[in-house]
């Protein structure tokens, strides 16, 4: 949880305002306006960026108060995170309460600066969050204690200028050999104010971090996190690039000891612009780890991969969507050798990619909450309210996917020193499929899933084929075991063993042969 509220905490960084020569009065009421413009501005920003993970139902912002005096004020916002309590196990059905405690500095002398404000941020979090997740006092304490060594500060300068900073200050926290060190974090970002555009989100904008040494250790082990830097640019058309210094986690224990390093990690975004109908952004964004390395006393060899890799591509077409999830890894060393104990297997590449085409916004949410509203456990962990929501998100989705014919592509490529295995299967509804509100509806109120499931299985369509090498299946040894499994529903060509399923609204062939 400690992973939840660092993360919550960080996201609260201060967003932006104001502008010419001012002191006294004049600056004084320049500085209330920057920083209302700053609060209400953060309350578009976080709510909608915030909504693009189906954890949060709302986030919203609010100023309770605005003290303001001849050279300072000071001022408390509050942001309310109203939480899914599906993805935590029924918990957090009332909103949490995060506090930001504002200290606006508008001096005379920062005139010299040709800043209009200075803002100065701490927070604090509501005690119902650690009631709720069951801490006790002393790990209340504990995580308040954390929590203390966050800072925000925002600087307002005349030319529209923003610098925006977040750090969390060096701490030290023990308690019967257990222990937090950590010598601290800075973030730093700007932009200039005149080009904020809250439809947008993502601005021209310039961002570094720097993160110092992280050491976590109990009775029993310590792991440290190596000191790392990164930085961000955004420009005006919503391209991204992020990449980070080489990250390192040297593991010690009682009986074992190991060391994960990253050379870096990249984030590249191309023309990613907000889209409020999905919560989500459009455009392509790819982020890779490369050059990992995995070694540790309890493994027979190091573990390396050139890169993992995970692609999303969201494009508009009139009122739909087509996404493509494609995820990858270029292992360099024989993992399933360490790992699985499959010699002779040597893997070059594994992709995944994942297709959903002709998918509209209903659609897409449907998918989302599609893992909770067919898991009969979850379903008995949240209230009935929650519960009607989640069923009519779905109703929804499920109608319009019927309506819009939207369509799955799952492709899978394994390639090997041995040969390239590939599985490709396309699922889609019948044209002339039949199901409508009501059954959908009706299958969900009375929480019988197999009923839906049903539904869809009598009017969908699937193709699939599986493509794997003979020489792949002999590298692995298992050739004779195959051969006698295959039966008459694989067929071999061309040296390659072939599946081809065909399904059509309930009856289902692989290579010509009824099932």
């Amino acid at each position: 949880m400690l992973k939840k509220t660092l993360l919550s905490a960080a996201m609260l960084l201060a967003l932006t305002a104001c502008g010419d020569k001012l002191t006294g009065e004049k600056q004084a009421n320049a500085a209330e306006e920057a920083y209302r413009q700053m609060a209400q501005y953060s309350d578009v920003v976080m709510s909608r960026s915030l909504a693009t993970s189906p954890i949060f139902n709302k986030v919203s912002f609010s100023v309770d108060d605005y003290q303001k005096g001849a050279q300072e004020a000071t001022a408390t916002r509050k942001m309310t995170l109203d939480l899914n309590p599906i993805y935590f196990d029924g918990h957090f059905e009332k909103p949490i309460v995060v506090t930001l405690k504002d200290y606006i500095n508008y001096a005379d002398a920062l005139e010299k600066e040709k800043k209009i404000a200075r803002v100065e941020t701490t927070f604090d979090v509501d005690n119902a969050l650690f009631t709720e997740i069951g801490l006790t006092p002393e790990e209340t304490k504990e995580v308040k204690e954390l929590i203390s060594h966050f800072r925000a500060n925002t600087d307002f300068y005349q030319d529209d200028k923003t610098v925006q900073s977040f750090e969390i200050t060096p701490i030290s926290i023990e308690n019967k050999g257990e222990g937090i060190q950590y010598q601290g974090f800075h973030l730093t970002g700007e932009y200039n104010r005149k080009e904020l555009n809250a439809d947008k989100l993502l601005i021209a904008s310039t961002g570094s971090f720097d993160s110092a040494q992280l050491t976590i250790k109990d009775n029993e082990e310590t792991i440290i996190l190596n000191p790392f830097k990164g930085d961000m640019k955004v420009d005006k058309d919503g391209n991204v690039a992020s990449k980070t210094t080489p990250i390192e986690i040297n593991y010690s224990g009682r009986f074992q000891s190991g060391k994960f390093v990253i050379e870096n990690i990249e984030f590249n975004g191309t023309k990613l612009s907000y889209d409020n109908t999905i919560n989500n952004f459009l455009g392509e964004q790819r982020i890779s780890a490369n050059n990992i390395k995995i070694e540790g006393s309890g493994l027979p060899q190091s573990v390396e991969f050139d890169s993992l890799n995970a692609n999303i591509n969201t494009q508009k077409k009139g009122e739909l969507y087509n996404t493509q999830t494609e995820f990858s890894a270029k292992p360099r060393t024989d993992f399933l050798e360490v790992f699985g104990h499959i010699p002779n297997l040597k893997i070059n590449e594994i992709k995944f990619i994942f297709t959903f085409n002709n998918a509209s916004a209903d659609a897409i949410r449907a998918v989302n909450t599609l893992q909770f509203a067919l898991n009969p456990q979850a379903r008995t962990i949240v209230d009935s309210t929650v519960l009607e929501n989640m069923d009519q998100i779905v109703v929804a989705g499920l109608s319009d996917i019927v309506k819009n014919k939207s369509d799955l592509t799952l492709d899978l490529a394994v390639d090997t020193q041995s040969g390239k295995a590939t599985a490709k299967a396309h699922l889609a509804l019948d044209k002339e499929a039949t199901i409508d509100k009501a059954q959908i509806e009706n299958a969900l109120a009375n929480d019988n899933i197999e009923m839906l499931m049903e539904l869809f299985a009598q009017n969908g369509v699937a193709i699939a084929d599986i493509v794997i090498p003979e020489s792949l299946v002999q590298a692995t040894g298992m050739a004779p075991m195959a051969e006698q499994m295959a039966g008459p529903y694989v067929k071999k060509e061309n040296g390659n063993y072939i599946v081809h399923l065909e399904y059509n609204k309930g009856h289902a062939t692989i290579n010509g042969l009824p099932l």
